[in-house]
Protein backbone atom coordinates (compact mmCIF):
# COMPACT_ATOMS: atom_id res chain seq x y z
CA UNK A 1 0.00 0.00 0.00
CA UNK A 2 1.63 3.37 -1.21
CA UNK A 3 0.49 5.83 1.42
CA UNK A 4 0.68 9.60 1.09
CA UNK A 5 3.84 11.31 1.88
CA UNK A 6 3.86 14.14 4.22
CA UNK A 7 2.85 17.06 3.33
CA UNK A 8 1.33 15.82 0.24
CA UNK A 9 -2.46 15.77 1.21
CA UNK A 10 -4.12 13.04 -1.37
CA UNK A 11 -6.88 13.29 -3.35
CA UNK A 12 -10.17 13.48 -1.97
CA UNK A 13 -8.52 14.29 1.58
CA UNK A 14 -10.23 16.26 4.15
CA UNK A 15 -8.02 19.44 6.34
CA UNK A 16 -4.59 18.03 7.39
CA UNK A 17 -4.28 17.82 11.26
CA UNK A 18 -1.25 17.42 12.91
CA UNK A 19 0.37 15.70 9.66
CA UNK A 20 -2.53 13.43 9.35
CA UNK A 21 -5.42 13.52 6.62
CA UNK A 22 -9.13 13.50 7.83
CA UNK A 23 -10.38 10.45 6.99
CA UNK A 24 -13.78 11.21 4.54
CA UNK A 25 -17.18 10.85 6.57
CA UNK A 26 -18.67 7.59 4.64
CA UNK A 27 -14.12 5.83 5.68
CA UNK A 28 -15.35 6.43 9.03
CA UNK A 29 -19.21 5.48 9.27
CA UNK A 30 -17.67 2.03 7.50
CA UNK A 31 -15.20 1.44 10.23
CA UNK A 32 -18.22 1.25 12.31
CA UNK A 33 -16.18 2.42 15.74
CA UNK A 34 -16.99 0.75 18.90
CA UNK A 35 -17.74 2.94 21.96
CA UNK A 36 -14.08 3.87 22.80
CA UNK A 37 -12.23 3.01 20.07
CA UNK A 38 -10.39 5.96 18.46
CA UNK A 39 -9.37 6.20 14.92
CA UNK A 40 -5.52 7.44 15.71
CA UNK A 41 -3.98 7.39 11.99
CA UNK A 42 -5.28 7.18 8.52
CA UNK A 43 -3.52 7.84 5.36
CA UNK A 44 -4.54 7.19 1.69
CA UNK A 45 -3.87 4.86 -0.74
CA UNK A 46 -1.88 7.22 -3.54
CA UNK A 47 -3.06 4.18 -5.80
CA UNK A 48 -6.19 2.55 -5.11
CA UNK A 49 -7.79 5.45 -3.30
CA UNK A 50 -8.70 3.27 -0.35
CA UNK A 51 -7.73 4.27 2.96
CA UNK A 52 -5.64 2.36 5.98
CA UNK A 53 -7.15 3.57 9.11
CA UNK A 54 -5.34 2.69 12.70
CA UNK A 55 -7.28 2.59 15.56
CA UNK A 56 -6.94 1.92 19.21
CA UNK A 57 -7.82 -1.79 18.69
CA UNK A 58 -7.43 -2.56 15.01
CA UNK A 59 -6.43 -1.76 11.74
CA UNK A 60 -8.69 -1.12 8.58
CA UNK A 61 -8.29 -0.76 4.96
CA UNK A 62 -11.51 0.81 3.91
CA UNK A 63 -12.61 1.93 0.05
CA UNK A 64 -13.03 5.95 -0.72
CA UNK A 65 -16.82 4.14 -1.44
CA UNK A 66 -17.43 2.66 2.50
CA UNK A 67 -16.25 -1.22 1.27
CA UNK A 68 -14.50 -3.04 4.48
CA UNK A 69 -11.78 -4.71 2.53
CA UNK A 70 -9.75 -5.77 5.58
CA UNK A 71 -10.74 -5.50 9.42
CA UNK A 72 -7.97 -7.15 12.06
CA UNK A 73 -7.46 -6.62 15.57
CA UNK A 74 -3.46 -5.65 16.67
CA UNK A 75 -3.41 -9.17 18.32
CA UNK A 76 -3.25 -10.56 14.70
CA UNK A 77 -0.16 -8.35 14.11
CA UNK A 78 3.10 -10.31 14.33
CA UNK A 79 5.31 -7.61 12.81
CA UNK A 80 5.73 -4.54 10.25
CA UNK A 81 8.43 -2.63 8.82
CA UNK A 82 7.86 1.16 6.79
CA UNK A 83 9.94 1.57 3.74
CA UNK A 84 10.16 5.17 3.51
CA UNK A 85 11.57 5.65 -0.29
CA UNK A 86 8.50 3.50 -1.88
CA UNK A 87 6.03 4.97 1.48
CA UNK A 88 4.87 1.56 1.82
CA UNK A 89 4.09 -0.12 5.13
CA UNK A 90 4.28 -4.06 5.19
CA UNK A 91 2.33 -6.09 7.90
CA UNK A 92 2.98 -9.97 8.87
CA UNK A 93 0.13 -11.63 10.74
CA UNK A 94 0.44 -13.83 13.90
CA UNK A 95 -0.14 -17.48 12.53
CA UNK A 96 1.77 -17.17 9.26
CA UNK A 97 0.08 -16.66 5.89
CA UNK A 98 0.71 -14.05 3.40
CA UNK A 99 1.73 -10.33 4.80
CA UNK A 100 0.45 -7.31 2.67
CA UNK A 101 1.89 -4.11 1.63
Amino acid sequence: MRLGRRGHEPPGAGAVKGGVPSVPTVVKAAAGLERGERVLAGAQDDHTGSWLLITSWRLLAITESGQVQANRPWLDVDGGSWDPETASLGLTWVGGGRGVQ
